[in-house]
């Protein structure tokens, strides 16, 4: 394989890119396979495509412009990769002594394991891929207590 692709088993090698329907509120409701699809949503969190089981990309737009706005964050069971796809991001990443905050410019990638949470810093966003089954702890930025625990599948 020229393009160093690997394939699961029993799975050819091919593109697949999935056209999306959403609803009045900006929701994906209904997609299809091998059409193109824009990457662009006013949503806060939007996923055009995934492989159940296995992986989703989505669109992420904080909804927070600074970092002192954010009260909660969230940690997951399994990695996440943000792209800044354009504009500047800002990232919290860690709880209390060890929290830092990261400004992310266009083109810019980081995978995180941490608590975190996302913030603009000018108009753009992120794109984020992910499991699509994991678990998700939510905790007060202030006092690091747990909050909520979410399991996603």
């Amino acid at each position: 394989m020229a393009s160093g692709a690997m394939c699961r088993t029993f799975e050819s090698c091919q593109a697949h890119s999935i056209v999306a329907t959403y609803n009045e509120k900006g929701i994906l409701v209904a997609a299809k396979e091998n059409r193109i699809e824009a990457l662009f949503s006013t949503e806060r969190w939007t996923v055009p495509f995934q492989d159940s089981g296995f992986w989703r990309v989505g669109i992420y737009n904080p909804e927070f412009s600074s970092p002192d706005q954010i009260e909660i964050l969230e940690k997951h069971t399994c990695p996440e990769l943000f792209i800044c796809r354009k504009g500047r991001m800002g990232l919290i990443i860690g709880v209390g002594e060890n929290e830092k905050i990261l400004m992310l410019n266009e083109g810019e990638a980081i995978l995180v394991t941490d608590y975190h949470n996302g913030f603009r810093i000018d108009e753009g966003d992120f794109l984020v891929v992910e499991r699509t089954s994991f678990r998700t702890e939510y905790i007060d930025r202030k006092s690091g207590k747990i909050i909520d625990i979410v399991n996603v599948t």
